[in-house]
């Protein structure tokens, strides 16, 4: 009888915890989401003033383009820092977290510090290559946390990998081949192309995000 109260006081722990769990899981996955968010919001407001300034040559513009591209960069950086907090359920989140942290600070410094260099072109090579190690510990370590919630969930997430890894792999061949003569047209196009599909992934990204936060909450 003993054993029998103990076997089922530990499952009734085992299942406190897991509960406890996904309301964590539930909480950083909607932070995420919101983060995922800003970040496109943000990003068009920067795309936005970055074409007015150019235009007009207003410092007002000006200054609202740095405004919003350090507030893309802290944004950056807080969704980085959520991803190490999921640490304590998967260590896979403490790798994406630390990659994606180093991603953001190597595509801006490609990106914005040095524009149109070929130093900034290898900051954001590395970045990409970063970028690839932190989707697949991210996806990884989610799939791993939503087996046994939601398996189909689980799935859906390794079929976006397949899809943003092929997008980023896409992008870094056309930064690899920018420079070179006449093909340097095509690798432009492509970086166009991949950067509407990369807007679409995105939108898919917070609807896996929202789902995830959704299946840990009514766990």
């Amino acid at each position: 009888m003993d054993l029998f109260n103990s076997d089922a006081e530990y499952e009734e722990q085992k299942r406190r915890y897991k509960q406890k769990a996904c309301k964590d899981a539930s909480l950083k996955f909607t932070l995420l989401c919101i983060s995922t968010i800003m970040g496109i919001a943000i990003g068009l407001f920067t795309v936005f003033f970055s074409f007015i300034s150019q235009i007009f040559w207003f410092g007002s513009f000006r200054y609202a383009l740095y405004f919003f591209m350090a507030i893309s960069f802290v944004n950056f950086l807080f969704y980085g820092l959520v991803l190490c907090t999921l640490s304590s359920q998967e260590s896979g989140f403490l790798k994406a977290g630390i990659t994606y942290i180093l991603y953001s600070v190597l595509y801006y410094l490609g990106r914005y510090i040095f524009e149109d260099t070929w130093y900034g072109t290898i900051f954001m090579i590395v970045g990409m290559v970063l970028g690839l190690i932190y989707i697949y510990n991210f996806i990884a370590s989610t799939g791993e946390i939503l087996y046994g919630v939601d398996n189909y969930l689980a799935m859906c997430w390794d079929t976006y990998r397949k899809w943003i890894t092929f997008i980023l792999i896409a992008t870094l061949g056309c930064l690899l081949v920018f420079f070179v003569p006449i093909i340097n047209l095509i690798a432009a196009v492509g970086v166009i192309i991949l950067g509407i599909a990369s807007i679409v992934i995105q939108v898919w990204e917070i609807i896996l995000m929202f789902k995830t936060a959704s299946a840990f909450k009514n766990y």
